[in-house]
């Protein structure tokens, strides 16, 4: 709680207008124009270091960590899967939204955006708008083999032991 209020109170000292909730009805109507470093490093919920990082990458034009699709029900990436809300979307020359809506997409409709990552924090930068906001990863989950891989792997170890054991006894 006490983070919203420090933004709100950062946001509202640089000229900043901070609103709750926001419906990205049209994208594209009201592009950032402002600095993509200023907008990163606002993002307190970030390490100092993870912000910086991330304001440079996106400064410099690197390449993203991922391409993806945001749509109705959330922001897609061939790589990774993200929680569906997309947070504090600077727009314009001075609007940041805390909350993004997308009631009004139809279930089709997908907006291409550059992915840049640090760790679990992601920032997106929607093609048609080049809006700055954040999202938050899921963290990679570990896989469990499927049975006929773990099958194959204990005949393995059991036929190259066996197969050790061969060798030695004809040696002696």
């Amino acid at each position: 709680m006490r983070a919203w209020i420090l933004i709100a109170l950062l946001l509202l000292s640089a000229g900043v207008r901070a609103k709750e909730v926001c419906s990205w009805d049209t994208p594209g109507a009201n592009p950032f124009k402002g600095r993509a470093a200023s907008a990163i490093m606002s993002y307190e919920q970030f390490d100092w270091w993870d912000r910086k990082w991330l304001s440079w990458r996106v400064s410099l034009n690197m390449q993203p960590d991922e391409r993806v699709f945001i749509g109705k029900k959330g922001v897609h990436g061939p790589k990774s899967e993200f929680v569906t809300d997309i947070h504090d979307m600077h727009f314009g020359t001075s609007t940041v939204c805390q909350t993004i809506t997308r009631h009004s997409w139809p279930e089709w409709h997908m907006e291409p955006a550059s992915m840049y990552c640090a760790y679990i924090w992601c920032i997106v930068i929607p093609d048609i708008c080049k809006n700055i906001s954040w999202v938050k990863r899921h963290p990679p989950v570990m896989r469990v083999p499927e049975a006929n891989m773990l099958i194959f792997a204990l005949l393995s170890v059991f036929f190259f032991t066996w197969r050790n054991k061969c060798k030695k006894n004809s040696l002696t």
